[in-house]
């Protein structure tokens, strides 16, 4: 079977899109690849559609920019599939961005001791940083 090729490179190399595909398959359905565990490992899939470059590329049309990667949006525990999925930068991918949820019982308590007693709070630790900001010492 002939090898296929995409045409989606400049001067031998691939481009952003190129990669961000590559990548996307490679994270779900790759155990050796790095994060498996964050997205093929959680059963996050790649739809079938975009198996080949050609329709995901038909799909998604080129990033905006090279800045943009692939986010899965709005469902951020969804496939990767049409109408899931947008070229976004960094920092709108960070306000999708999957908590790591409340802090354990035993972090709590070492930061209440750490605090000498005083009940401790992501909020409570955000006015402290604002204060700190507002009030630089010497």
């Amino acid at each position: 079977m002939p090898v296929r090729r995409h045409g989606h490179t400049t001067g031998g190399k691939q481009s952003h899109e190129y990669g961000c595909w590559v990548n996307m398959r490679t994270r779900c359905n790759n155990p050796k690849a790095t994060r498996y565990d964050r997205y093929g490992g959680r059963g996050i899939r790649v739809c079938e559609r975009w198996v080949l470059f050609d329709t995901f590329l038909l799909d998604m049309g080129l990033s905006p920019t090279a800045k943009h990667s692939l986010d899965r949006w709005p469902d951020k525990d969804g496939n990767y599939e049409p109408g899931n999925v947008r070229w976004a930068t960094q920092s709108e991918q960070m306000r999708n961005a999957t908590s790591p949820g409340p802090k354990p019982p035993h972090v709590r308590a070492a930061i209440s001791r750490a605090l000498k007693g005083r009940p401790w709070s992501p909020a409570r630790r955000l006015a402290q940083q604002r204060r700190s900001e507002r009030c630089p010492t010497a």
